[in-house]
């Protein structure tokens, strides 16, 4: 091995983050906040906000089955990051038992690789797989006012759905409740930040 191979940096592993919450100072908020602190250095980070992001809303035009790409460029560079990823990091409040809308429509783009995959047109590219083709992995924190567990589960189930041609596994949910009431326990903030560290 030569000098400058021992030396050389490897390059940094890509996480992307969607964040899916109204609040800046909110229980996603300190649980994401938590997720950062954890998470070791060598990562380089692209963060979205479903909010500002004001993404259109998935309307069946059908451009995706003819065509690896969505007819509505507002959302290419989230797009682009997610492949590049190997980590997806979702954070949202329950709103009646799924996201709030703005993310509802950031999900439901994701269609695109469905269409794609199920006409042919994606080719190679219907399972997305980055970094030397290991799997990507998605980590997703959600935030119900009430006890209700039903949402969380329901927005997990979701995800999976959403993941099975991208080649993406949701490898961890932190859920909090309550939060109408009370702040998140700091025990759960603790959870995110030592899971945050084992990546």
């Amino acid at each position: 091995m030569s000098v400058n191979t021992a030396n050389a940096k490897s390059p940094p592993r890509k996480l992307l983050s969607l964040d899916c919450s109204p609040r800046r100072d909110g229980a996603c908020a300190a649980m994401t906040a938590a997720f950062f602190e954890g998470l070791p250095g060598d990562f380089e980070v692209a963060r979205f906000d479903a909010f500002t992001q004001n993404a259109e809303p998935c309307d069946d035009c059908r451009v995706c089955f003819d065509h690896n790409r969505c007819k509505h460029s507002d959302l290419d560079e989230f797009f682009a990051a997610f492949e590049n990823a190997g980590i997806f990091l979702i954070a949202t409040p329950v709103y009646n038992m799924s996201v709030p809308a703005p993310a509802k429509a950031v999900t439901d783009r994701f269609q695109r690789y469905y269409n794609a995959w199920k006409s042919g047109v994606a080719g190679d590219d219907a399972l997305i797989v980055p970094q030397a083709s290991q799997k990507k992995r998605a980590i997703l924190l959600t935030a119900s006012g009430s006890n209700e567990p039903d949402g969380a589960r329901h927005i997990a189930q979701m995800l999976r759905r959403l993941f099975t041609v991208t080649d993406t596994e949701l490898i961890a949910c932190f859920d909090v409740f309550g939060t109408d009431h009370k702040p998140v326990d700091g025990a759960v903030l603790e959870d995110i930040r030592r899971f945050a560290r084992t990546l």
